[in-house]
């Protein structure tokens, strides 16, 4: 591709900015590396005033914004992450809606475009990312630009009933007609979609596909970090997430402790590692959530540990991708059980970072992305905490060979989509 690409995503680091949680910069990374690139989002600070910042690294130009403090409890809390984020991922029972919430989510969207066309050139392609941008692209057109535009939700499309349930649905979801190219991460996905334009009698002239995201095999399967665990002659399974209610963090850790409990001759020969760095810490839920998965996790160790050490370790810690590869390669089983997810990249670096002679075992939810791809890993309801707990004495006692074969399909799968062949494909048809 020729032409110059301007991503926009809600929050933009600029370069050597500490590493943080949100997969959105390594998937990316392969093609700007490629493609002459302008990058422009939010600097993640708050200031009354409209800050613009830009810092080049190759052929990137990262341009970033300074929310207000109003902008960023109305638009960034409230809207995107109290109605679209939980109602997106089935957690209507969390959406809290406010009017002036949904303005300042369009206001800071105006915000973005204004100064997004001080940057746009003739034959640049615009690549908008994420629920916290639905309307970009129509407040662009609306502002006469013509260029092509596409829009790619890294989060789960809902059935029509779910989304129906946001207020002023129709207004928000019309927005992603004026897309060029409309993507998601899954078939599925785009079956709620075209089902809600069905339901809506919506007409729709964008090309809207699958791309379902994928990780730079290659060079994921090169880091080697530090070896962090350090817990000879017990098997380690292993939890990665965010903090986020989303991600089936409890009910993951009542299904260990249901196995603990049932399997007394496991006591004693595996320990659960489970790392969640926090993220949107001024919400409520995840304030709850924070509170009860420390207290449940005290209480299964109070319970179940001895003087030799806890059966779950709990960390809130942020660890490099290279060093979480470690982490993966060191342990004997993952677990990866959100609730919903739209891709979770997690499973697919678990499964990269294995050593191919003695593998370790994935166990993924039914309800992430990633399980279209990964069919060899064990396949579990989440919300199924015996199946789950079924689940984890099934991959601690998997043979050898079956763990090989499992891995060798899902590795199969993660090499015919890998590194930027997700973002290839879909700027070929921008």
């Amino acid at each position: 591709m020729n032409k110059r690409l301007i991503l926009v995503s809600n929050r933009v680091s600029l370069p050597g900015s500490p590493v943080r949680a949100g997969g959105l910069e390594v998937v990316l990374s392969p093609i700007i590396n490629k493609v002459p690139t302008v990058w422009f989002g939010w600097s993640g600070n708050i200031s009354n005033e409209i800050n613009l910042k830009t810092e080049t690294k190759n052929n990137t130009d990262y341009v970033v914004i300074d929310l207000s403090q109003e902008e960023y409890n109305d638009y960034y809390n409230g809207f995107a992450n109290q109605v679209v984020w939980p109602l997106f991922h089935y957690r209507n029972d969390l959406t809290e809606f406010k009017r002036f919430e949904l303005q300042a989510y369009y206001r800071v969207n105006l915000k973005f475009a204004n100064e997004i066309i001080k940057l746009i050139k003739e034959d640049d392609i615009i690549w908008v990312h994420d629920y916290h941008l639905i309307p970009l692209g129509c407040i662009l057109r609306q502002k006469g630009i013509k260029n092509r535009i596409g829009y790619f939700l890294h989060i789960p499309f809902p059935v029509a009933e779910v989304v129906e349930m946001m207020p002023s649905h129709k207004e928000v979801i019309d927005c992603l007609l004026e897309y060029d190219v409309l993507g998601f991460q899954t078939e599925k996905d785009v079956d709620n979609f075209y089902g809600y334009c069905d339901s809506h009698k919506m007409t729709n002239l964008s090309i809207v596909q699958a791309f379902p995201v994928s990780i730079d095999l290659n060079h994921f399967q090169k880091m080697n970090g530090k070896s962090l665990i350090n817990i000879p002659d017990k098997k380690i399974i292993i939890g990665v997430d965010r903090l986020d209610y989303t991600k089936g963090l409890l009910r993951k850790t009542k299904a260990f402790e249901l196995f603990y409990e049932n399997n007394p001759d496991w006591h004693n020969k595996v320990n659960y590692i489970q790392i969640a760095p926090p993220s949107r810490t001024h919400i409520d839920e995840y304030k709850s959530l924070s509170r009860n998965l420390s207290a449940l996790i005290g209480e299964i160790n109070s319970k179940h540990g001895d003087i030799s050490g806890n059966v779950v370790r709990y960390t809130n810690k942020l660890y490099t991708r290279s060093n979480l590869a470690k982490i993966y390669r060191d342990s004997h089983v993952g677990l990866v059980t959100p609730l919903r997810d739209g891709m979770n990249l997690v499973a697919k670096e678990y499964v990269a970072a294995q050593r191919s002679v003695d593998p370790g075992v994935l166990i993924l939810s039914q309800f992430a992305g990633s399980a279209d791809e990964l069919k060899s890993a064990l396949i579990v309801n989440p919300y199924d905490v015996g199946e789950v707990a079924s689940s984890i004495r099934q991959a601690l006692t998997m043979s050898l060979e079956e763990r090989r074969e499992r891995h060798e399909l899902n590795m199969e799968a993660l090499k015919a989509n890998c590194g930027d062949n997700w973002s290839e494909q879909f700027l070929k048809l921008l």
